[in-house]
């Protein structure tokens, strides 16, 4: 199941005037618009995202993603998943918004951020809740890194961001989605490392399942 800061990305539909998102200082701007100027450049690179007790790590080019995570292995490019997992190995055509789905078929905790680089979406634009209140609330170092921690607040969401200030990407990421009441809902929280940035991974990478023959994805059950 793909819950917190996953349900915040597939939720925020865009109205044909959208609320406007009010920062608290110029301060509080300054550090969000480095952190999408940030994103907007990344083009390759390894990522890992650990939640729980469970760590996943992406390695991510221009033309393909691929991830070892708890229950799969699995490459994307070219519009085709190529997915390992303890039922066998599976392959099948989709874009990349249905990756996740299919994860979630065989018990793979799904995370959308790396989908949504992958895509060329701007992760800073889906995050921030459609009408927030942005501030930053703190600062802190995190191994030798000072990261500001930023966090926007709507009338069912609350999002809390740690921003690196060495390359203003994330550094973590939680969401508490909230009734109409303020009663929470479910929380989701993530810390998120970043290696080798703008660095072609190692082509080995993106090898899986070779010699063996991949079953149709539409027999995965």
């Amino acid at each position: 199941m793909i819950l917190g800061i996953t349900f915040l990305f597939l939720t925020q539909a865009k109205p044909s005037k959208p609320p406007v998102i009010v920062f608290a200082d110029a301060e509080t701007r300054k550090i969000v618009e480095q952190s999408k100027r940030a994103f907007a450049g990344f083009k390759s690179g390894v990522l890992s995202i650990t939640n729980g007790n469970e760590r996943k790590v992406y390695a991510l080019s221009g033309s393909a993603i691929a991830a070892k995570q708890m229950g799969a292995q699995w490459v994307y490019g070219n519009k085709s998943l190529l997915l390992q997992c303890k039922k066998g190995l599976f392959k099948g055509n989709m874009g990349p918004y249905n990756v996740n789905a299919w994860l979630g078929r065989v018990g793979a905790n799904a995370e959308i951020l790396p989908i949504q680089l992958f895509a060329k979406k701007n992760p800073i634009d889906a995050v921030i809740p459609l009408g927030a209140r942005v501030k930053k609330v703190g600062a802190l170092q995190v191994g030798g890194v000072w990261v500001d921690l930023v966090e926007a607040n709507s009338a069912t969401i609350r999002v809390s961001m740690g921003i690196r200030r060495d390359n203003h990407l994330l550094a973590s990421l939680s969401a508490v989605n909230k009734d109409r009441d303020g009663k929470t809902l479910f929380s989701s929280e993530r810390t998120i490392h970043w290696s080798g940035l703008n660095q072609a991974p190692a082509p080995t990478a993106f090898q899986l399942g070779a010699g063996k023959a991949a079953k149709s994805i539409k027999l995965l059950k």
